[in-house]
């Protein structure tokens, strides 16, 4: 009987695991105090150099304002778990004609805008950033990765 009882309750908690999680975010970025049009936004999974953790992707604005949003749906059981980040790909204070690729940084994105679902309960928003400021651990890539769709943004 325990051991029927043990096996009910890992059957449960691989259920939880495995449900479908979803993030939403948005928010404005300028360079200096224009906004910053056609910054590259990928939401990721986890925060890695992996293309297979690119959630989904866009394109700021001509305000720099972005929105992005993305569930675990698509993906197989083993990866439903979530660490959201944002990595954002942009040129600000750059001369696009010399610029070898582009200046890149993340985010982490705080757990509790988390939700479980397919559409996402709660929007993080980061705010208003200006990316002509050096962030912490940025640095120069000089191509994107691809989206896991195979579109280059």
């Amino acid at each position: 009987m325990k051991s029927l009882a043990a096996l009910l309750v890992l059957g449960l908690l691989a259920i939880v695991q495995a449900q479908t999680k979803s993030i939403d975010v948005k928010g404005t970025l300028l360079c200096g105090t224009t906004g910053a049009n056609d910054v590259k936004v990928h939401l990721l999974r986890n925060n890695t150099e992996e293309a297979t953790d690119i959630l989904d992707d866009r394109v700021t604005t001509a305000s720099g304002m972005f929105h992005i949003e993305a569930n675990t749906d698509s993906l197989s059981v083993n990866q439903t778990e979530l660490l959201p980040a944002l990595r954002f790909y942009h040129n600000c204070d750059e001369d696009i004609k010399k610029a070898k690729g582009f200046r890149t940084f993340s985010l982490n994105i705080p757990a509790d805008y988390i939700t479980i679902g397919r559409k996402a309960r709660k929007t993080y928003d980061v705010g208003t950033l200006n990316l002509q400021v050096i962030m912490p651990k940025e640095k120069r890539v000089k191509a994107l990765p691809e989206p896991k769709n195979g579109e280059v943004v």
